[in-house]
């Protein structure tokens, strides 16, 4: 199904979300279903519509949609829907996109689709990561050292260097996609057509060999020991060329993997196919020589397959630990678990409503409360992932906040800020928030943030100061912060940022 996906945000330019939506989207309670897919989607504040929509409005719908489509063996499935003036390009996972006419494909599809909103151009395939410029970086000083010490300069000596060096980056770029979620620069030319797919054949079952090397290990093995070999014994090329030769069978089954098994190609691999084959023929062409570099070769083999499968077994490792995670994250965000860890307050000691200071509109659902110290470290997160939420839930929930502080302690020098804090939110509450924003989103200089916001002393503030730090005490709250989402104090299993996963639900008078 990711493939599907992928390529869907891919064409609306949400690139850059693809692996926080893979995170997600596998996390989700109810994955896989057609829910989960568009609540994800919300959670990302991707505009989307899922509906069953009149078969005759087909034409009425964006050029590609999600559609649920009947396909062969298996009943309807979700499919990537590409539409053009007479046909419809449908795409099931891990298949050939199919051609269809517009009146075939009405036949075949359900009426349900999922839309979403295209974004701004996505140009996360055009930027170059720090990893991959210092790989660059590091494989081309390696190359110049190697060739000026050695004071070769010969075109095909040059060219056949390149073509190693190339099929380094290559192999690299294929454990990328092997063991990173995350969008690269590689992406696009992983994505030429759609029935091109790096991630699905690297992979597969069918991409390993063994329990402990497969396809992806033997580039970097190969390639890796044939730079160091080379920096080692510079008259060493024409048993690496030699060595290529036995790459035939593993480039016909790579291949043959990807045409008939698979179903789908992957460019990265041809491009290393392509390489090897390369190196072959020069080897066939110039003749075949086994006699010098030897014995930096197997050296140089050696080194690279034990420290590639120390780092491989910890990469496995990290691998397996965010496959789990993501298991014991779905458990997590189911809504039930949520409700019960939740501990609700009693009713004579719900959030009081003097000196409360407000952000964004009152009668939202979702009524999310915090009880902060101006000197608390931790309020400072929970103030930013309060803000963000609200940021991206504007008509859901509204914050209030309230201070946890003895107003009798004339010692403590941050009672200063709070009294001005109140004080703005009775006469200025723009300015408050923006004071409030300030200390704890900024450098925390007290003599700086005095001087620009400080207030006199007034009694109001101490009353408000005593009533809120009273109501404290009688909850048990001997602590900051305090979140409290909708009466119920939110769980220490749960941070604040987690509560987006429950906003939908929260919102519903009757589930809280």
């Amino acid at each position: 199904m990711f493939i599907v996906l992928e390529k869907f945000l891919k064409l609306n330019n949400f690139s850059r979300v693809i692996s926080d939506f893979k995170d997600y989207y596998q996390s989700h309670p109810n994955f896989p279903s057609l829910f989960a897919l568009t609540d994800t989607l919300s959670l990302l504040n991707i505009e989307n519509v899922a509906a069953r929509v009149d078969k005759d409005h087909f034409h009425d719908l964006p050029d590609s949609f999600l559609g649920y489509v009947e396909e062969e063996g298996k009943g309807p499935s979700l499919a990537l829907v590409r539409k053009s003036a007479q046909s419809v390009e449908v795409l099931f996972e891990k298949k050939k996109p199919k051609r269809l006419s517009i009146e075939e494909f009405i036949k075949c599809w359900n009426g349900i689709v999922v839309a979403i909103e295209p974004g701004t151009n996505d140009d996360a395939s055009n930027t170059i990561s720090k990893s991959s410029l210092v790989l660059v970086v590091t494989l081309l000083c390696v190359s110049g050292f190697t060739l000026i010490n050695n004071s070769v300069f010969s075109w095909s000596y040059l060219f056949n260097y390149a073509l190693y060096v190339f099929g380094a980056i290559v192999s690299v770029a294929i454990l990328r996609e092997k063991y990173s979620s995350d969008p690269n620069h590689v992406s696009k030319i992983c994505s030429l057509g759609t029935n091109t797919s790096c991630s699905s054949v690297i992979k597969s079952e069918r991409a390993e060999f063994t329990k402990w090397i497969g396809f992806s290990d033997l580039g970097v093995v190969f390639f890796g020991a044939s730079l160091l070999t080379l920096l080692l014994e510079p008259d060493a090329m024409g048993i690496l060329n030699s060595i290529s030769l036995f790459s035939l069978p593993v480039i016909i089954y790579s291949i043959w993997v990807q045409r008939v098994v698979l179903k789908s190609w992957c460019v990265l691999c041809l491009m290393l196919a392509v390489t090897l084959l390369a190196q072959s023929i020069w080897a066939l062409y110039t003749g075949i020589n086994v006699q010098v570099g030897v014995v930096e070769l197997v050296f140089s083999l050696i080194f690279m397959l034990v420290i590639w499968l120390f780092v491989k077994k910890h990469l496995d490792t990290f691998d397996h630990l965010k496959s789990s995670n993501k298991e014991l994250l779905r458990f997590k965000r189911e809504f039930e678990i949520f409700k019960f860890l939740q501990k609700p307050l009693p009713l004579e000691t719900s959030v009081i409503s003097n000196g409360k200071i407000s952000i964004g509109p009152s009668d939202n659902p979702v009524k999310m409360s915090l009880v902060i110290s101006p000197s608390c470290f931790h309020c400072d997160k929970a103030y930013k992932d309060a803000l963000q939420l609200l940021e991206e839930n504007p008509k859901r929930i509204s914050l209030e906040i309230f201070y946890n502080l003895n107003p009798e302690n004339q010692d403590n020098p941050y009672l200063k800020i709070a009294r001005s804090i109140l004080q703005l939110s009775e006469v200025e509450p723009e300015k408050c928030i923006a004071a409030l924003s300030e200390w704890h989103l900024g450098d925390k200089d007290l003599d700086l943030w005095l001087k620009k916001w400080g207030q006199e002393d007034d009694e109001k503030a101490d009353r408000l100061l005593a009533e809120q730090y009273r109501w404290c005490l009688q909850n048990e709250f001997n602590y900051t912060p305090v979140k409290i989402i909708n009466d119920c104090e939110l769980s220490m299993h749960y941070s604040l940022d987690e509560l987006k996963y429950f906003i939908a639900e929260l919102s519903e008078p009757e589930e809280m």
